[in-house]
This record gives C-alpha cells, sequence and structure tokens, in this order.
C-alpha cells in the first residue's frame, strides 16, 4: 500500500501549520474582568485551551499585548511568527 504524495502546505486549501495563526487579541486583566457573559474561570480556561491546542498543532501563536505606557516599542511578547 503506498500513501498519498505530500501536500503543498502553501497552495493547500486545507489550514496546515505553515499557512495558518492563531491572534489572540483582548485577553488582558482589564478586558477580562469586564466578561460577564460567562463564567470568568471557563473563559480564561478555553483561552488556555485554545492556545494549547495550536501549540500542539506547531502553528505559530501571536499574543497581543500593550506596551507600558510611552512606550511604543513591540512588547516583548509578542514575538514575530
Amino acid at each position: 500500500m503506498t500513501s498519498a504524495p505530500a501536500r503543498d502546505p502553501l497552495a493547500d486549501h486545507l489550514i496546515t501549520p505553515d499557512n495558518a495563526a492563531l491572534l489572540l487579541i483582548g485577553y488582558q486583566p482589564a478586558q477580562l474582568a469586564t466578561v460577564r457573559s460567562m463564567d470568568h474561570a471557563l473563559l480564561v480556561k478555553n483561552a488556555v485551551s485554545t492556545v494549547r491546542t495550536i501549540k500542539t498543532f506547531g502553528s505559530c501563536t501571536r499574543p497581543s499585548t500593550s506596551p507600558p505606557a510611552g512606550d511604543s516599542q513591540r512588547s516583548p511578547n509578542s514575538p514575530a511568527c
């Protein structure tokens, strides 16, 4: 039995670690504290589980973090993919 030929990760219509990224926006303590539509612990658990899953998948994870006031440089918590 032979296996199917390898897919081209850039031309393929399926999501692969080479053509996908996860962007997390707005998961900062002050913003999380204002969410009232769901349990706070469940919200955090869902975010953590999502990041762990995407890291297991091997795709790029890009957190969005605001730099300290007056600092115009990119936050060290926001690495390039």
